[in-house]
């Protein structure tokens, strides 16, 4: 489990250049236009939300990303919903 760790680490928890938050916003795009599970896009919805993003930051964000295509932005809509 430690060899998974430090990179998840590394990738999600440690503060790099960017504050948490935006992260947490980049990611939810970035996972939304790949297609991920709608579980994972949900889990970094609430992450964002946790860290006191706003809900008009993080629709407008949902909004400005609709040209990764309509299928993918439904599916991260979807997951808002779980």
């Amino acid at each position: 489990m430690q060899a998974v760790n430090g990179p998840v680490g590394a990738a999600y928890l440690k503060q790099l250049r960017l504050h948490r938050k935006t992260r947490e916003l980049i990611f939810i795009v970035r996972f939304t236009s790949m297609r991920a599970s709608k579980r994972h896009i949900h889990n970094h919805i609430h992450a964002a939300l946790d860290l006191s993003v706003s809900k008009e930051k993080y629709w407008r964000m949902k909004i400005s990303f609709t040209k990764t295509g309509i299928v993918a932005f439904r599916e991260g809509f979807e997951a808002n919903g779980r």
